[in-house]
């Protein structure tokens, strides 16, 4: 009898073996940095859907090549001048920083920012030196998207047909949970529930979500294409707004009938939705009345929404962004940092990860980085530097990025593995080294290197939020989505 694993266990084994085969080859080909391989698939995996997580890897590509672009001219250009060199990063960090929000290339600015800042440090602001690291980038970047991409091509692949289908089924589910929260309030009560805030956001993010699956199904399923009218209207019948908020609009005995014959519905669409009969579910009268979504794929309609869209909250992040970093760098220039050039790569890197994150955010990420520190720096003490074989080493990353990847399943929980994962790497770094270096010294100083920048992203994140409330109201700086 075959041992059936469940697609979290199957995710977290993907994503295991893509991370360890980055590291093991990157030092088989004597590449200096093989972290950076290792967290390039880190972050394309934070992805649930594999098309969009290799769209992702393709964005960093591009990101890492910008990045390399810009360092090479920062440091051609203002190696020698200090104002001019963080005057360029701050020009550089206003334009990623905006243009971060672009839903289609958003992750290549925000890549960008940090790749150049990590070149043009490493290099130590020398144009051979920072070329060098540059080809080496590119090189450990591509490989980590590779392996990423062939692992998770042959080995239990997910295609965006399945996800898509695999999203609708749930979606449906949690519509007759909704449908039967509903009617039985009716019912006890006479009246039925509100929907909740809660449920709405959660319903708007469904919607968006629901329709980027849709649409890279079609893109890449002729199965999909062919049916896709069907699919387009049974998306609308489920995103429908009028039966959401049936419980404000109708009488009892109207909104009784109502919510019955919506349960029977949805109760026979997850029948034929379980027996693959999608022309039966066309054939319903309730799915084939709809209108069918709008799938847009207008480019240069998106490239103006993504000029101008949101453009309030953006510049708010460009502000925090730049009001960090600026004080980041004060910092590092008029107090004895130790670890030289580590603090401001480290705060430029941080930074731009977190200046569109709301406040509430850094408590998470407080308690996660501490959780992770503790458990990976004892590793590195008493593990690491008894295990002298490469296999050992690939042995000991897989255990750790699996257990990340099994514990903190979920696409809520994404942010804990990237976190997870990133932490790893940074702590145990100098042990993926060509000649394997063991100080704890480094890795205690990157740890109050974060500490220290998460403080001053954090105030200038409460400062905008407090300025933002009392000029335009409670809640209009939030996340972007």
């Amino acid at each position: 009898m075959m041992l059936k694993l469940s697609p979290a266990t199957k995710e977290a084994l993907k994503v295991a073996i893509a991370f360890t085969l980055s590291i093991v080859i990157a030092i088989a080909l004597g590449w200096q940095k093989p972290y950076w391989a290792a967290i390039s698939v880190i972050v394309v995996a934070a992805n649930d859907n594999y098309n969009v997580a290799i769209k992702h890897g393709r964005n960093r590509l591009f990101g890492t090549i910008a990045g390399v672009i810009f360092a090479i001219f920062n440091v051609h250009y203002f190696a020698q001048d200090r104002e001019m060199f963080i005057f360029s990063v701050l020009c550089f960090a206003t334009i990623c920083v905006y243009m971060s929000n672009w839903q289609r290339y958003g992750y290549a600015f925000k890549m960008a920012f940090t790749v150049g800042i990590i070149i043009a440090a490493m290099g130590q602001f020398d144009s051979f030196s920072t070329f060098d690291f540059a080809v080496l980038r590119v090189q450990e970047t591509t490989l980590g998207i590779l392996v990423y991409s062939l692992v998770f091509q042959f080995l239990w692949p997910r295609n965006t047909e399945s996800l898509f289908k695999q999203f609708i089924s749930q979606l449906t589910d949690r519509h007759i949970e909704q449908v039967e929260r509903q009617l039985t309030a009716l019912y006890l009560s006479g009246r039925c529930s509100d929907i909740s805030d809660d449920e709405n956001n959660q319903s708007n993010e469904e919607s968006n979500q629901l329709a980027l699956l849709l649409k890279e199904a079609i893109s890449d399923s002729s199965r999909i294409y062919s049916e896709r009218k069907i699919w387009m209207k049974l998306a609308a019948y489920l995103l429908d707004a009028k039966d959401e908020k049936a419980a404000s609009t109708d009488s009892s005995d109207t909104l009784k009938k109502h919510l019955q014959q919506r349960y029977l519905t949805l109760q026979q669409i997850k029948r034929l939705l379980c027996r693959h009969d999608i022309e039966a579910i066309g054939r319903i009268t309730s799915v084939s009345s709809m209108k069918p979504i709008e799938i847009k794929n207008d480019f240069w309609g998106e490239v103006k929404n993504a000029l101008i869209a949101n453009y309030q909250n953006r510049l708010i992040y460009v502000f925090r962004a730049l009001a960090a970093l600026s004080t980041c760098y004060a910092l590092w220039i008029y107090l004895p940092m130790p670890a030289g050039i580590l603090f401001p790569l480290i705060a430029s890197s941080f930074v731009n990860a977190l200046c569109d994150a709301p406040s509430a955010y850094y408590k998470y990420a407080v308690l996660g980085i501490c959780t992770f520190s503790v458990l990976f720096l004892l590793e590195y003490i008493f593990i690491l530097p008894a295990l002298t074989e490469v296999y050992e080493l690939a042995a000991f990353y897989f255990i750790n990025i699996f257990l990340v990847w099994k514990m903190f399943a979920g696409p809520q929980l994404s942010v804990l593995r990237v976190l997870g994962g990133n932490m790893l790497v940074v702590l145990t770094m100098t042990a993926l080294y060509l000649t394997p270096v063991y100080s704890i010294t480094q890795s205690l100083n990157m740890l109050l290197f974060i500490f220290i920048i998460l403080i001053v992203v954090r105030f200038y994140t409460m400062l905008t939020e407090e300025i933002g409330e009392g000029m335009m109201g409670k809640n209009t700086l939030g996340p972007r989505s």
